[in-house]
């Protein structure tokens, strides 16, 4: 299950859930309806093991529309799966988050 905590204007939601075709229609609504009741959106995408060309979509959205609102967004805890997509659409520098690779990872 999904989770979120606040603290101050921000908000941390913990995306369980793959971000395919089958799940961003529901992950969508959520994460507007948050970015909109706060000042800055923090994905926490390490258990996303799974994203598509709909989930990379969401989250280009998700990033323009927080910019459109002057508000901030921005994924931590990247699993291996998201960085792969991040670098396959060549979106790393888009969302400007550092990306923490893992030794495991670079072997």
């Amino acid at each position: 299950m999904d989770s979120a905590s606040f603290e101050g204007g921000k908000i941390l939601y913990t995306c369980e859930k793959d971000m395919t075709i089958y799940n961003v229609k529901e992950l969508t609504g959520e994460l507007f309806f948050m970015l909109q009741q706060h000042e800055s959106l923090v994905l926490d995408l390490a258990s996303v093991s799974e994203i598509d060309a709909a989930g990379m979509q969401m989250l280009v959205m998700l990033k323009r529309e927080a910019v459109a609102a002057n508000k901030k967004m921005h994924l931590v805890a990247h699993n291996p799966a998201v960085i792969n997509a991040l670098e396959t659409c060549s979106l790393v520098n888009y969302f400007g988050d550092p990306l923490v690779i893992s030794a495991k990872m670079s072997a």
